[in-house]
């Protein structure tokens, strides 16, 4: 079950990913902490990574991985070293043109054009997002004052409720 999570979250669920396996897994160390809902991992080794999608072969220096099961998000770090597949002349046109299709749109293809200064030229747009206040807001801190006003008056068993705008209910809708 452990494989499973860490497979789903450090090679992903593309068509590619379902390419990929993992030629080591019993080189890896699962931690899983049931009060936290928290999964770990650590290698002793290299993990070998084969992707017969974009035929490359990654020996992978596994240095953190961590699953939060509550917020469903993770986190890994490591080194990769990436070697080509040996193929025939048919297998490696076909690598490359899945490599340009993996690449174009990617993250590293996004930041890569951007660093470069070619962002249109690279088909990407980028706009400007302004934050215009809202009239009918009140201010965080007025907000968050009443709101926690009216939790501690709650609290307070001779607390009579006042109707309008003093109620809990009208204040965590302005939060």
């Amino acid at each position: 079950e452990y494989l499973k999570i860490f497979m789903s979250a450090f090679i992903g669920k593309t068509p590619n990913a379902l390419e990929c396996r993992i030629l080591n897994t019993d080189d890896i160390q699962f931690n899983y902490d049931k009060e936290e809902d928290i999964l770990t991992a650590q290698a002793s080794k290299l993990l070998i990574i084969e992707n017969r999608a974009l035929g490359y072969q990654v020996k992978y220096m596994l240095e953190n991985f961590i699953y939060n099961n509550k917020t469903q998000v993770f986190y890994y770090s490591g080194q990769p070293f990436f070697e080509d597949l040996i193929g025939n002349a048919s297998m490696q046109k076909k690598w490359a043109k899945a490599r340009r299709i993996a690449y174009n749109g990617s993250r590293q293809h996004f930041f890569k054009a951007l660093y470069d200064n070619r962002i249109n030229e690279e088909g990407y747009i980028i706009n400007k997002v302004f934050k215009t206040p809202n009239p009918n807001k009140m201010p965080d801190d007025v907000v968050e004052v009443n709101i926690k006003r009216l939790l501690a008056e709650k609290e307070d068993p001779a607390h009579k409720p006042r109707p309008g705008i003093d109620s809990l209910s009208y204040w965590l809708k302005q939060r």
